[in-house]
């Protein structure tokens, strides 16, 4: 079986772990890799409002999708790039791996992750993704 595989990407090292891991499965059981890369923005008040250019973070799409080409040919990974801009990381992330039509999503955790109070509080977009997402999710732990 090909897998459509898509691998959020944040330019972290964990990130470039899942990668080299997700590549390696396609390598071994075929199918396709896409990166996907979210810029967080803000919430605009009304959502058909376009985002207003002082509020826009300080990274483009077009400028993460080179740098998503970029990581990808460093680690000499053949995948295609998505970049989204949402309000909120973990459902856009889910949203975007249901519309390209993800068998599996593919994430790269640390070992140890945030845990107790700081989970609590700001919750976790590994967490999110895997209790939301309508694929199985791999996650990949990179170790210190």
């Amino acid at each position: 079986m090909a897998y459509k595989i898509v691998v959020p990407h944040d330019y972290g090292p964990e990130s470039d772990h899942a990668l080299t891991w997700a590549a390696k499965f396609v390598q071994d059981k075929g199918g396709s890799l896409t990166l996907l890369h979210v810029i967080q923005v803000p919430a605009p008040p009304v959502k058909m409002l376009p985002m207003i250019e002082i509020l826009r973070p300080t990274e483009f799409p077009e400028e993460s999708a080179k740098k998503l080409q970029a990581i990808a040919e460093r680690l000499g990974v053949a995948a295609a790039v998505d970049v989204i801009e949402t309000s909120d990381p973990g459902p856009g992330i889910v949203l975007r791996a249901k519309q390209l039509g993800a068998d599996v999503v593919v994430l790269g955790i640390s070992l140890p992750g945030r845990g107790g109070l700081s989970r609590a509080i700001l919750g976790s977009v590994v967490d999110h993704v895997v209790w939301h997402a309508g694929c199985p999710v791999i996650t990949v732990p990179v170790t210190p």
